[in-house]
């Protein structure tokens, strides 16, 4: 297995400048002219450059190469070795911080060598495993173990993340990025994280899931999120008792959109989500977490409670309509929002040159608890600039499945970022 995938794991380098401003803004001006001349040189940025390791693996004779999106995030320049020495510059094709998943490709004259993907539906715990890796820059490090457990859930930075797969095979920092196999050398997963403070605890992220985002990544460049309209929240003995339901996992469908791929397929609101795929849900964060790994045009199965019995439902995911998007800003964030007409700037006093207006916040909403009003413009949404309602419509897309949002507000003369936490 290893001598047959081994020629398709590269080692990633990546550097990353770093630009330090002076601690001295504007220095014209801000010191008296008899002092400025022993500060001259101070207001000059400062640049300095970091250095970073990773793995990843070919997935395509064509140079295409899998890795984790916190190998690249930030690089100024990717470098690429391969097992036989030859070293190519890469090239960013799409990433995603929310799976931590990234493409990059590397040209080549003749064919490269690749990894068969395999499948992780079928996983059970005491598989043998095999991860292959840079940690610490020693490339192309062999280690070995089994699977420890499936549908793992970590809270990472970018948020609360379900269905890792957890191994026993040594992996360091370094390895992320790199290919997790079966014994037959099939790729099962994407090395991701390991816990700092224990010892044989590392995660993957599942190969069933890496290829509904990464079909996205080299097509698109980015995600597309796929939405079903459903809503739903968290079960509760009430609601079990009223509905017959004896299982303890599951998640209560509180509303389904009209004219959304959940209403097409006759799911009705009342019905007790049980399964995604093969996957129990436990609880309405992973479900969330777990939606977040489908993409438009992504085929879900589903199992469902509905009296009395389970009954299974296909839903194909789509794009987010603005009526869809209206429901969604109003679920998580508490808020609905507008495009700036010159009625609403007058009406509210705009002085802010683009974005969106809140018109309207709902009591004890995320964005009321926030501190958030009508009137106040967003400008930016997780990091995404927003000008105009469409792109308010592809950010509300691309966080829906985050817990909090990070927004840049304008109220007045007055610019600052606020956190929204959405509801539990």
């Amino acid at each position: 297995a290893v001598r047959k995938v081994g020629p398709a794991v590269v080692n990633i380098n990546t550097e990353e400048v770093i630009v330090r401003q002076s601690p001295f803004p504007g220095l014209p001006g801000f010191f008296p002219p008899e002092f400025e001349q022993f500060f001259r040189g101070f207001d000059a940025p400062r640049r300095r450059k970091r250095q970073s390791l990773g793995s990843g693996v070919i997935i395509d004779p064509k140079g295409f190469i899998l890795t984790n999106e916190h190998v690249i995030r930030r690089a100024t320049s990717i470098r690429v070795s391969l097992i036989d020495r030859r070293e190519f510059e890469a090239e960013v094709i799409g990433a995603d911080s929310r799976s931590d998943l990234a493409v990059i490709r590397i040209k080549a004259k003749k064919p490269l060598p690749y990894v068969t993907m395999g499948q992780s539906e079928d996983l059970m715990p005491g598989e043998t495993v095999i991860a292959i890796g840079n940690p610490f820059g020693l490339g192309h490090t062999v280690t070995t173990g089994i699977i420890s457990g499936v549908h793992r859930a970590m809270r990472l930075k970018g948020g609360f993340q379900t269905d890792f797969i957890q191994t026993d095979a040594a992996i360091n920092p370094g390895n992320s990025g790199g290919p997790l196999l079966n014994i037959n050398g099939g790729l099962i997963g994407i090395n991701t994280a390991i816990r700092a403070q224990a010892e044989g605890i590392g995660f993957a992220v599942p190969i069933d899931r890496v290829k509904r985002i990464v079909n996205h990544l080299i097509r698109f460049g980015e995600i597309q999120p796929g939405w079903t309209g459903l809503i739903v929240r968290d079960l509760t003995e009430p609601i079990r008792d009223q509905f017959g339901y004896s299982h303890r996992f599951g998640v209560f469908i509180s509303r389904v959109l009209e004219k959304s791929a959940a209403s097409r397929a006759g799911i009705q609101p009342g019905m007790i989500l049980m399964r995604i795929a093969s996957k129990t849900v436990e609880s309405r964060e992973e479900f969330l977490s777990d939606m977040a790994g489908y993409t438009q045009g992504s085929e879900m199965s589903l199992e469902l409670f509905w009296k009395g019995k389970a009954i299974r439902r296909t839903v194909v995911a789509e794009g987010l309509s603005a009526e869809a998007a209206d429901m969604v800003a109003r679920d998580w964030l508490g808020i609905v929002a507008r495009d700036l007409t010159a009625e609403r700037r007058s009406r509210y006093r705009i002085l802010a040159a683009g974005g969106v207006v809140i018109v309207q916040t709902f009591d004890r909403g995320p964005a009321d608890q926030a501190g958030l009003a009508a009137g106040d413009v967003i400008q930016k949404i997780n990091n995404l600039p927003i000008k105009t309602f469409r792109d308010f419509q592809s950010a509300i897309a691309a966080g829906q499945y985050l817990r909090d949002a990070v927004l840049l507000i304008q109220r007045g003369r007055h610019r600052g970022f606020v956190t929204v936490r959405s509801r539990g």
